[in-house]
């Protein structure tokens, strides 16, 4: 077995690497490498990358907090700091959200888990701008989503399904592991949690119960993962998105095992991986983190963690992706999106499940089709574009698909190919 050390120069942009190598450092060290002389052209990719993947604010913290001589063009650490401020200003804001949720769900005694990103900003990274979020995930016991979905609805929020649904959606939906979102106008929106992977193991979510720690987040007493279980959750969603959003989830990995590196338990790591099944996502999470961010993992726990099947092309392929981000071809998009059956219904199983998750597909809500048109077209979402805006995505999607067909006829259809024996090999399906 060959084993997955190849030269990232091959695969990534070098913004890309520069941006990872820049990120890696030591908090407060920035530039000791690749960064410390670039020209102003090349910071410029540089910050180009970080917006790519979710990291200017990030970036911006690090260069300011950098110790050596980091010669960042002003133009450029201005754009970042500006960036870091508004940033900080929505992080504010959602922890106001997340205070009320909270407040609200103590009052109807309901103990909560605040996930990832929320989790993230306030306890692991130096500062809550420094992590961009766009929603709040929260893990409420299974016993109590029908009280939670209550909650969020008497406070202003909507849903796809009404409180007295919410365990009966539960399942509905056994390969889920979140009711639909709770949204509000002007608010970020809110998922609730029942666990932190699908299917669900109730040995691991029980234990997650009774490894979780009490503490203050948005002003307000809660709980959160234990750094071994935060690790592992980590690793699951960015298995669940095929790691495909790029390097912020590594970054995520890298600065938690650095956050918690005096009191990390690796034993407890590898015991917690077994008990869900997790041992390929969490090896290869663990290793884009050492690969890409210089995370100190230790190596006897990645010869420990090592899966079956992982050639020296698969991590490879795993890294190209990190590095594309969410950049994937439309047309690769969407094949892996009508020829994965994991990914066609996203765990439905029941004709009324199915049904749903193809009307969200066809028509997401304002906020999707604001960002979707934005980004595809360059076009903001007035009132009047509501409506025609899905038929413009539906005329983009049928584009992709005569795309991927002209490929296939012409026998170029190697990267879609390519992207679902990933995904067979990643969810343990022998191809």
């Amino acid at each position: 077995m060959n084993k997955p050390d190849h030269r990232l120069g091959a695969i990534a942009p070098q913004s890309d690497q520069r941006l990872a190598e820049c990120l890696g450092e030591t908090p407060g060290h920035a530039g000791t490498s690749c960064c410390a002389h670039l020209t102003e052209s090349e910071w410029g990719g540089v910050a180009i990358s970080a917006a790519k993947h979710g990291l200017r604010p990030l970036l911006y913290e690090r260069l300011a907090a950098a110790t050596l001589d980091v010669e960042v063009p002003e133009k450029i650490l201005e754009s970042l700091r500006e960036s870091f401020l508004i940033n900080s200003l929505q992080n504010s804001l959602l922890y106001q959200d997340l205070r009320g949720v909270l407040g609200a769900f103590r009052q109807k005694g309901i103990a909560v888990i605040v996930l990832k990103g929320a989790h993230l900003a306030e306890l692991v990274y130096q500062t809550i701008a420094s992590r961009q979020m766009a929603d709040i995930d929260i893990l409420v016991e299974p016993s109590d989503l029908t009280e939670a979905a209550a909650a969020l609805l008497e406070n202003g929020y909507s849903s796809a399904i009404l409180a007295r649904d919410a365990e009966a959606w539960r399942l509905r939906h056994p390969n889920s592991h979140h009711l639909p979102a709770f949204a509000k106008p002007l608010h970020p929106r809110i998922e609730v949690h029942w666990t932190i992977s699908a299917p669900s193991n109730p040995e691991a979510a029980l234990n997650i119960w009774e490894e979780s720690r009490s503490v203050c987040i948005a002003g307000v007493e809660a709980r959160v993962l234990s750094p071994e279980d935060l690790l592992i959750h980590l690793c699951l969603h960015a298995r669940l998105h095929r790691f495909g959003q790029g390097l912020r989830p590594v970054c995520d990995m890298s600065a938690a095992i650095r956050r918690y590196q005096e009191e990390l338990d690796w034993n407890k790591v590898l015991t917690r991986t077994k008990t869900w099944h997790a041992e390929k996502c969490v090896h290869l999470g663990l290793w884009l983190g050492k690969k890409l961010m210089r995370a100190p993992v230790p190596d006897s726990i990645l010869t420990a963690l090592w899966p079956n099947g992982l050639e020296a092309p698969w991590a490879e392929l795993a890294v190209e992706i990190v590095f594309a981000g969410t950049g994937v071809r439309p047309e690769t998009e969407y094949a892996l999106q009508l020829l994965d059956p994991r990914l066609r219904w996203g765990g439905a199983i029941s004709l009324s499940g199915k049904l749903g998750l193809l009307r969200r597909k066809l028509f997401p809500d304002r906020d999707h089709m604001a960002e979707y048109m934005a980004q595809q077209h360059s076009h903001p979402l007035p009132p009047l574009r509501s409506y025609t805006c899905y038929l413009i995505r539906v005329l983009d999607l049928l584009g992709a698909g005569v795309r991927l067909l002209n490929q296939a006829a012409r026998g170029r259809s190697s990267d879609t190919a390519r992207r679902l024996r990933w995904n067979h090999w990643l969810d343990g399906v022998t191809s």
